[in-house]
């Protein structure tokens, strides 16, 4: 910051040559000096907030899918209203079905519903007169919103299948209305992105499709911000989107492009609420094997990004070619004291084996960005 002259020196009379010479020494040493004093400050301000690049061991991880190769997809996690210990890591293996574990990452049940590829669930959503647990899946064979309802007992139920008129579903993801209703945001290969809302229709739960959007390439991954109405979308090849749904707007902003800090495929996004920081997007960057994170609001700008390695100890090996993702960033009984991550690790198909879930402590993640 440039500061204002000496007040005996801005008041000086400029008589004679030399005096003036000395003057207007001393008031361009004054002005080089206070340039170098801001753009020292400046420069160090920037240092300090350039993004962060870690490394962050994963400290646990789920049993395989069944299915051989390439089969599990993406994750959601869900709390237990009284026992939050009680918890259920849930995953999806796109040749069978939705699998749920529990906090140890150990099988608990495994329901068999084909071909679903990406979830997302809401809790306490208005159903009628009650509130209920609910789990969307992408149905690719059914090409349809299959709707799975979790019970008070930590038990899973098939609830509904809604259709759609895309010709090939992929991704999806939940949004929980300030009334307590549920809207669902399913996509296709072709770069088709449609907007539901669940209602009750003689007793049966339906979708009431609202709006679209088309995309030039295959879209998968996306996250709906509940408390600022908005989506955000990976398009694959080109990077993440963000639409204001509630608000009426049409035309989605490019957030983060392919790019430096993000390499194609662009796939799993997450939500993570920070205190400092406000809401942060963590996004599965495929293509380096790293996960992005950056601010959910404008301007989004990259905080850092980091990968997840293997631990010899646990018998955890590294996160590579991720999907899908998911981050509950508050207290999870006591084992996460912070929250989990929770990220699909495609390394063993490599070798023709099966896939799993690995598990991050958030806390991990917020140390390694200096975010705590």
């Amino acid at each position: 910051m440039i500061q204002a002259l000496p007040r005996s020196l801005s008041q000086s009379r400029f008589v004679g040559g030399s005096s003036a010479k000395r003057c207007l020494c001393l008031i361009r040493s004054f002005l080089g000096f206070a340039i170098f004093c801001s753009l020292t400050q400046l420069n160090a301000f920037a240092k300090s907030e350039a993004p962060i690049e870690a490394r962050v061991e994963a400290c646990g991880q789920t049993s395989p899918v069944s299915s051989v190769g390439d089969a599990a997809d993406d994750p959601a996690i869900w709390i237990h209203p009284s026992n939050p210990n009680s918890s259920l890591i849930l995953g999806t293996d796109k040749k069978k079905g939705l699998a749920a574990y529990d906090l140890d990452g150990n099988l608990k049940q495994f329901l068999e519903l084909g071909p679903v590829n990406n979830v997302d669930l809401r809790a306490s959503i208005r159903v009628g007169t009650l509130d209920k647990d609910l789990v969307v899946l992408s149905h690719r064979q059914h090409r349809s919103i299959d709707i799975v309802e979790i019970k008070s007992d930590a038990s899973l139920s098939f609830a509904a299948r809604i259709p759609t008129n895309l010709p090939d579903v992929y991704g999806i993801c939940m949004h929980k209305t300030a009334s307590g209703a549920a809207e669902v945001f399913i996509n296709s290969k072709s770069g088709r992105l449609q907007h539901y809302m669940l209602q009750l229709q003689q007793g049966q739960l339906a979708g009431v499709l609202k709006q679209e959007w088309s995309f030039s390439s295959q879209i998968e991954g996306c996250v709906v911000d509940d408390a600022t109405g908005i989506i955000f979308v990976g398009e694959e090849a080109k990077g993440v989107w963000a639409i204001p749904f509630n608000t009426g707007a049409t035309s989605p902003r490019l957030v983060l492009e392919v790019g430096p800090w993000l390499k194609a495929d662009v796939e799993g996004l997450a939500l993570a609420p920070h205190k400092a920081r406000g809401p942060l997007l963590i996004v599965s960057s495929q293509g380096d094997h790293q996960f992005v994170v950056l601010r959910a609001t404008s301007p989004f700008e990259i905080i850092g990004r980091f990968s997840v390695v293997g631990s010899t100890e646990k018998g955890i090996d590294a996160v590579t070619s991720t999907d899908g993702i998911e981050v509950y960033a508050a207290p999870v009984g006591t084992k996460y004291p912070r929250g989990l991550m929770v990220v699909q690790d495609g390394s063993p198909a490599k070798s023709a084996g099966t896939q799993n879930f690995k598990i991050v402590c958030w806390e991990d993640v917020l140390t390694a960005l200096r975010l705590n």
